[in-house]
């Protein structure tokens, strides 16, 4: 090996996705590692793309528990908050939230209407689907633009519902 060369296995680095890189793919390897190189660059692009962020506001854990796995089934990234509160405090800390679903009936210092009017008025761009077993909304019970969804609902619908409305 000529003196100040390194192998090409000195340029390979593992990036956060834990794909190998290599540190120079278009000189100095084998066509092979630029190949595997251009291989790794794509789906590191993939692995790395920005995902959607919903906000899972729901009181019963097990339910929320499910229907955070339902969105992220559907390629969503998930936060949950049992209660309004907790997603006031959430919305005041992260500025990537694209949809917060809720669960209109929850005990704490307002139920999911208000917390979606309170969005609404501090987060305009953040939208709303809203949830419930127990009451049925009028499309005037939301802020413009909102959903609601009945429960109990499919997977379907939330991920439909989602898509649509980030589209």
């Amino acid at each position: 090996m000529p003196q100040g060369s390194r192998p090409a296995s000195a340029d390979r680095t593992i990036n956060s996705a834990g794909f190998q890189r290599f540190g120079n793919c278009r000189s100095g390897v084998s066509k092979r590692d630029r190949e595997s190189c251009n291989l790794v660059e794509k789906l590191t692009m993939i692995s790395e793309a920005k995902r959607a962020v919903i906000l899972v506001v729901e009181d019963d854990m097990l339910i929320r528990m499910d229907a955070a796995q339902m969105i992220t089934r559907g390629e969503f990234d998930v936060i949950e908050a049992a209660n309004a509160d907790e997603a006031i405090a959430i919305l005041e800390t992260r500025s990537d939230i694209a949809v917060v679903f809720t669960d209109i009936q929850m005990p704490g210092s307002m139920d999911g209407l208000k917390l979606a009017a309170a969005v609404r008025d501090r987060w305009p761009p953040v939208k709303i689907v809203a949830t419930s077993g127990h009451v049925t909304i009028g499309r005037d019970d939301l802020p413009d633009g909102g959903r609601f969804l009945p429960k109990p609902y499919s997977s379907a619908e939330i991920l439909n519902t989602l898509r649509e409305l980030i589209a």
